[in-house]
């Protein structure tokens, strides 16, 4: 599944999924952000955009420096102001019937370059992962020019 973003927009919904068949997903994302501030990018399931269902690890990497932070909220990056970077996303559903990513976010350049990871699960099991909501926190924060696909690893 391909989004070719042609204008400035809030979310980006993908839906016509089945994890019960297909067992994995792999996101892949370039995104710019045109807002005029940092904006974040969540991961909504099945339709449950309430922040606190979801609890998300992040680790970055800044030059010599590693911080890390637990945040209550499915967040798989963020972009400064004017920014792009490349985010991928891997998506399942456990054993126990978890919905779980792990993100990597790739953004800033030249000697400013940083490196972000997120690891991510909501705080109750599902019975099947059929849609997925990015979000950003910013009106408009995913820019026109931003292309997302997501990918069934699966044949």
């Amino acid at each position: 599944i391909e989004y070719d973003i042609t204008s400035d927009t809030d979310y980006v919904d993908i839906t016509g999924l089945d994890i019960n068949t297909d067992w994995f997903y792999e996101l892949l994302c370039n995104i710019v952000n045109p807002a005029p501030m940092v904006t974040s990018y969540d991961f909504y399931v099945e339709g449950d955009y309430t922040m606190t269902n979801y609890y998300t690890e992040e680790i970055l990497g800044d030059s010599t420096s590693v911080t890390g932070n637990r945040l209550n909220a499915p967040r798989i990056g963020c972009l400064r102001a004017g920014e792009g970077g490349m985010f991928r996303v891997e998506i399942t559903r456990d054993p126990n019937g978890y919905f779980r990513f792990f993100s990597t976010i790739n953004f800033n350049t030249g000697s400013l370059q940083m490196l972000r990871a997120h690891a991510g699960a909501k705080t109750a099991p599902v019975p099947n992962i059929t849609q997925l909501r990015i979000k950003a926190d910013s009106m408009g924060g995913i820019g026109a020019g931003s292309k997302i696909i997501l990918r069934k690893l699966r044949r």
